[in-house]
């Protein structure tokens, strides 16, 4: 078995469905209802509920980091990049907790080839939508700086570690290094300019309606 066949995602790690009732019936001071437990995502383990008429979802995660940047990523939220708005991020069940209102629709990864001619238009207006977004002025590293940080295992960051894993398997290290070389060799052809980059549109982060013909929630 490989080092990654033989992870345990952070999802798969949940507290008993009673222990996560008692939770929201405190937190929201009212019967959550219609508990359901929601797959797709790898680092938090996530559950859909009611409070009342409200459709919520309420997520772990061993660390905050991506709920706080799931706040600041409203900002960016229009009717063309509905980001889910996050109601409560704090600390429960030992760990982080993050509660946002609930979108429906279909994993974007999920349409199948023969739905392309609707999900192409679709996927084209959201990456119009992500150059859209106003600079917020907050202070970012340059694109290439950002390129080289994605290829680079970084100490103390959440993902930390991926490096050595990657080496112990030679097709996976000889890619790697040839994907690598590939990106320092165009470095100084990136533009230095800012636009909004989500980075990973796949792995579960973009719900599209029903037909594939629009974009239902982007996450992460």
């Amino acid at each position: 078995m490989s080092h990654w066949a033989a992870m345990i995602r952070p999802s798969d790690n949940r507290p008993p469905d009673v222990d996560v009732i008692d939770f929201l019936r405190a937190h929201h001071g009212a019967e959550p209802t219609d508990l359901e437990v929601l797959s797709g995502g790898f680092w938090s383990a996530a559950f859909g509920y009611r409070i009342g008429t409200e459709e919520l979802v309420l997520r772990i995660n061993d660390v905050t980091d991506g709920f706080r940047d799931d706040e600041f990523a409203m900002r960016y939220g229009s009717a063309a990049l509905p980001v889910p708005e996050v109601l409560a991020v704090g600390e429960g069940f030992g760990r982080s907790f993050a509660i946002s209102r609930r979108h429906h629709g279909r994993f974007l990864e999920e349409i199948g080839p023969e739905e392309a001619d609707a999900l192409a238009p679709t996927v084209v207006d959201l990456l119009a939508a992500l150059r859209a977004v106003r600079d917020t002025g907050v202070d970012t590293p340059t694109w290439r700086d950002w390129l080289l940080a994605g290829i680079t295992d970084i100490p103390g960051r959440h993902t930390s570690g991926w490096r050595p894993h990657i080496a112990a398997l030679p097709e996976a290290d000889r890619t790697f290094r040839a994907v690598d070389g590939r990106i320092r060799s165009l470095l100084d052809a990136c533009p230095d300019r800012r636009q909004l980059v989500h980075s990973d549109l796949l792995h579960y982060n973009v719900l599209v309606s029903p037909a594939a013909d629009a974009v239902t929630a982007v996450f992460s």
